[in-house]
């Protein structure tokens, strides 16, 4: 999931995993600064 781009945001690197799925840090590509967010992959099964 690194470096794979979910509609305009580019996720950076993974910071954590959980009993419910992992952690990722995840760039706006649409901006301009180097503001970043947090993302979830959930784990389903």
């Amino acid at each position: 999931m690194v470096g794979q781009t979910i509609f305009h945001y580019k996720v950076v690197e993974k910071i954590g995993q959980g009993g419910r799925g992992e952690v990722f840090l995840a760039q706006d590509a649409t901006l301009e600064s180097r503001r970043r967010c947090v993302t979830s992959a959930v784990t389903i099964g």
